[in-house]
């Protein structure tokens, strides 16, 4: 799928050598077969070096976003213990007398 994605990318960049290389005097139209499978030498070369650098880019970023990793890595992992539970629970009940307190009307 992601090689379908450059196939107009490529396409337009080919073009844009074509017009940088016609420029400078190319013409792609005139001598034989061989002639003219000569002149695309020109244009072939840095069509290959950008789909590269293209190929490039993308191998990086989809690396900085950990694309095809196995699994997700953390520095460290969390787990809760049995004072952290008994914190939880304090603070639980702790809520829960306020609450109780409060429909008394024992605190404001």
């Amino acid at each position: 799928v992601m090689a379908l994605r450059f196939i107009p990318v490529l396409a337009e960049d080919a073009q844009n050598i074509i017009a940088a290389q016609q420029s400078r005097g190319l013409e792609l139209s005139k001598g034989g077969l061989l002639t003219r499978i000569r002149k695309m030498i020109p244009i072939l070369v840095p069509l290959v070096v950008l789909a590269i650098r293209r190929a490039q880019q993308l191998a990086e970023a989809l690396e900085s976003r950990a694309f095809g990793s196995e699994r997700r890595s953390s520095y460290y992992e969390y787990r809760i213990s049995r004072h952290d539970a008994l914190v939880i629970f304090y603070l639980v009940l702790s809520l829960c007398f306020s609450l109780y307190l409060k429909r008394c009307g024992l605190i404001a």
